[in-house]
C-alpha cells in the first residue's frame, strides 16, 4: 500500500507534525544522532551514525515525503560510516544496519 497523501484531517495533522520535527532536525543537528530542540543544537550519543536520520527513513518514504527522503538517502550514501566508535550501545548499529536489510 502506497500513501497517496493525507486522507483526512489526523493524517494531515501527523504529516504537519512530522513535517515540523524533521526541519527542526535538517536546521539544527543534520547529519547527528540526536536533536536537543530547547538548546537548538544537537548530540551523538549514538556514535555519530546519524540516527535520526537514518530511523526517519522508512517513515518520510511511507508518507511520501520524497523530496526529504531523497535528501536524507543521499546523506546516507555520501557519510555514513562505520568506522566511528560505537558510543555507548552497541544496539544503534544494529538499528542501522536492520534499515537497510528490509528497506534495501
Amino acid at each position: 500500500m502506497w500513501f497517496d497523501g493525507p486522507q483526512n484531517a489526523r493524517m494531515a495533522a501527523v504529516v504537519k507534525a512530522f513535517k515540523h520535527s524533521w526541519r527542526a532536525y535538517r536546521q539544527y543537528a543534520w547529519g547527528h544522532d540526536e536533536l536537543l530542540p530547547v538548546s537548538r543544537s544537537y548530540t551523538d550519543s549514538f556514535g555519530g551514525l546519524g540516527l535520526t536520520l537514518v530511523d526517519s527513513l522508512d517513515t518520510m518514504y511511507i508518507m511520501g515525503l520524497n523530496d526529504e527522503f531523497r535528501q536524507a538517502r543521499d546523506w546516507v550514501a555520501r557519510n555514513l560510516i562505520f568506522d566511528k566508535p560505537a558510543g555507548h550501545t552497541h544496539s544503534s548499529r544494529i538499528r542501522v544496519l536492520r534499515f537497510f536489510y528490509y528497506e534495501f
